[in-house]
């Protein structure tokens, strides 16, 4: 990993760069406790297996502001107000994959 020289005031330090992967692991640790976070995560690496299933709609559905292709977590939101979890979907996701995506959120939270 190659290190970045960084400089603050007038202090000049060394450090690694984290990738975005492991800042958001710790972020989501740190805010949620270790337990709801792996199953934050989990959920999460279960939404890719739902997209791609309906792989297809995604790529003839553009992302926004893009011309890419969409992915699930643009039409998904996880709202959490302890002690609940709750899905949020928006209106132009498809009932099939809304139905796929909120059976995958309740193995996780309910």
């Amino acid at each position: 990993m190659q290190m970045v020289r960084a400089c603050v005031a007038d202090c000049t330090f060394l450090c690694y760069p984290i990738s975005p992967t492991a800042m958001r692991k710790r972020t989501i640790e740190a805010e949620y406790g270790p337990e709801l976070a792996a199953k934050l995560n989990a959920f999460q690496e279960g939404l890719k297996s739902v997209q791609q299933k309906h792989q297809l709609h995604f790529d003839e559905t553009p992302a926004r502001p893009s011309r890419t292709a969409s992915t699930l977590a643009e039409y998904v939101i996880v709202h959490y107000n302890p002690p609940r979890m709750s899905l949020v979907f928006h209106p132009q996701l498809p009932d099939d994959i809304a139905q796929d995506t909120r059976a995958l959120f309740h193995q996780f939270f309910e």
